[in-house]
C-alpha cells in the first residue's frame, strides 16, 4: 500500500502541491485580494496534469530499473536463526 502511495499518488500530487504552496506564498507576500491571478479558475490544470503524468511515467520507468535482480536468483524467505530475524533476500 505504501509503495503504491509513493509511486503513484506522490508523483501525481507533488506538482499540484508545489504550485499551491507557491500560490499561497505569493498571495501572502502581496497581501492584496484584488486582481488575484492565483484564483482557482486561473490555475493551469491542464499543465499540472501533464507534468504530473510525466512525473508518474518517469517514476514508474525508474522503479523498473532500480533494485532489479538477475533472472536466475532465488528468493530466500525470512527466517529466525539463533533468536535473530534474518530478512528475506534473493540469492544467486
Amino acid at each position: 500500500m505504501i509503495r503504491q502511495l509513493i509511486t503513484i499518488a506522490v508523483p501525481l500530487l507533488a506538482p499540484v502541491g508545489l504550485y499551491l504552496i507557491y500560490a499561497w506564498h505569493t498571495r501572502r507576500k502581496r497581501e492584496t485580494a484584488e486582481d488575484d491571478p492565483f484564483s482557482w479558475r486561473e490555475i493551469p490544470w491542464i499543465w499540472l496534469l501533464v507534468f504530473s503524468t510525466a512525473l508518474l511515467a518517469a517514476t514508474m520507468v525508474a522503479t523498473t530499473f532500480i533494485g532489479r535482480t538477475s533472472t536466475d536468483a532465488v528468493y530466500e524467505a525470512p527466517r529466525f536463526e539463533k533468536g535473530k530475524r534474518i530478512p528475506g533476500r534473493f540469492v544467486k
